[in-house]
């Protein structure tokens, strides 16, 4: 399928996601469990119009959000705790995806620190990109920040991959991809640092690659949101 024929139907569908994710800013407090919080996030997304599945199962806090394959538990979430949330809606068939980072109140100083090397990593990786280049360099251009600052062995998996119809579709973009990113690609930038044991971030946004050059269908940007207590 061309990426001009998924354009309209993902970018749709990451504006209701956000829409969705703003409802829950507003919800989300210490002394609710990561289960809840996802329970929340999936009533806020099938409330929308359009909206055919819900996947919020990852919103994870505090050392939980270092495993960022983890899905959510019974666990309570605590004042000053990085919160990841990860997911998805589907909308007429198309899939939306991001990450978002929160804390409620101030996070630790390494918290706030990791966070911000994710996002500028992700900005890193943006800034490489033109129609043609190859994925495997936008990987590199965020693992060598993230290199840079410390993080290295921290960023286990590939930045991206492409969507659509499907969640993860081709191209991937990891270190050993041979994809081109070509005019009309529909693919995700999401570098992350997981320290184990105390806590990892991961900012996702999804991105067009237009005849210009790279096209965020997002509307904000993915930085941590510190919420008040």
């Amino acid at each position: 399928m061309r990426g001009e024929e998924k354009l309209p139907g993902v970018r749709h569908a990451q504006r209701l996601a956000e829409r969705a994710l703003s409802g829950l800013e507003g919800r989300l407090r210490p002394g609710m469990a990561e289960w809840q919080a996802a329970a929340e996030l999936r009533a806020l997304c099938m409330e929308l119009p359009g909206v055919e599945q819900a996947l919020t199962d990852m919103v994870i806090s505090g050392p939980n959000s270092a495993g960022y394959h983890n899905f959510a538990t019974d666990r309570v979430i605590g004042a000053g705790e990085l919160i990841l949330i990860d997911f998805s809606i589907v909308v007429h068939g198309w899939y939306s995806d991001m990450t978002r980072m929160y804390s409620l109140g101030e996070p630790e100083p390494e918290a706030r620190r990791i966070c911000d090397v994710v996002a500028a990593a992700k900005e890193r990786a943006v800034a490489a990109a033109y129609p043609g280049v190859a994925a495997s360099c936008l990987h590199r251009a965020a693992a060598d920040l993230i290199q840079e600052q410390g993080y290295g062995p921290y960023f286990p998996h590939g930045l991206g991959h492409g969507i659509g119809r499907e969640m993860h579709e081709v191209p991937r973009l990891n270190g050993q991809s041979q994809a081109l990113l070509t005019q009309g690609t529909v693919f995700s930038i999401e570098p992350g640092i997981y320290l184990p044991g105390r806590f990892g971030a991961r900012l996702e946004d999804l991105y067009y690659m237009s005849e210009e050059g790279i096209v965020c269908l997002n509307t904000e940007p993915a930085v941590l949101k510190i919420l008040p207590v």
